[in-house]
């Protein structure tokens, strides 16, 4: 990553790469301060999460060798009982869980209160058709479970709205000095083709633009930080 850093950067003015240091030194510190936690989380995905030993472990392929060693699953049901409580009782996919409302000073207006009723109506029905409601449940489990969790809402490629729903040990958080978080600095990892998706093409370092039109790199894998 380092390497490509440095390649991409040879086109860019200096501020911007003093800028690109910076993000990558600050996300470098806020992992070194995270690592505490690391060991926390793995013994609470062991015993809570299973399924989530692995991604917590950098483990990329699946197995069943935490489940085996679960010999009482009530931590277990218990986070799944309060995930599922918070669906349903916070965000029903089948309910009216939020709506807008104008203005004070416009409340009563018959057309502002049609205007504000058909925008609620809109934003549940895009809500629907994105991954909302997935991914929301899968952040009411690490909440849960992890004490921590993070939801992302961006423009979507086949959707309108796209969520996504980071992992706990893939993402750090810094707080201001008020104790409000303010700092997000992220690991994740794209093949070329979806970097292209995501980014576009013309966005891409020139070393990644080459990789694309080879059949045999455009879909290694590469990592990428979001801050």
């Amino acid at each position: 990553m380092n390497n490509l850093m440095n390649e991409s950067m040879e086109k860019y003015d200096t501020n911007d790469c003093a800028l690109a240091e910076r993000i990558l030194h600050r996300h470098s510190e806020l992992v070194s301060q995270r690592a505490v936690w690391d060991t926390h989380w793995q013994d609470i995905a062991n015993y809570v999460m299973p399924r989530k030993s692995e991604s917590l472990s950098k483990t990329s392929a699946p197995s069943t060798s935490e489940a085996v060693r679960i010999h009482d699953a009530t931590a277990i049901r218990a986070n799944m009982v309060l995930g599922n409580g918070q669906l349903t009782w916070m965000t029903p996919l089948d309910a009216t869980w939020f709506s807008y409302d104008p203005p004070a000073n416009l409340k009563g207006v018959d057309s502002v209160e049609q205007y504000y009723r058909e925008c609620s109506s809109r934003a549940a029905l895009e809500m629907a058709r994105s991954s909302f409601y997935s991914d929301i449940h899968e952040l009411y489990l690490d909440r849960g479970g992890f004490g921590t969790a993070v939801i992302f809402a961006d423009a979507g490629i086949t959707t309108p709205l796209n969520f996504m729903k980071f992992d706990v040990g893939t993402f750090c958080i810094a707080e201001n000095a008020e104790g409000y978080v303010d700092t997000l600095s992220r690991e994740f990892e794209l093949d070329v083709r979806q970097a292209a998706q995501m980014f576009g093409e013309e966005n891409l370092p020139d070393k990644l633009k080459a990789d694309l039109d080879n059949d045999k790199k455009r879909y290694i894998k590469h990592t990428f930080i979001h801050h």
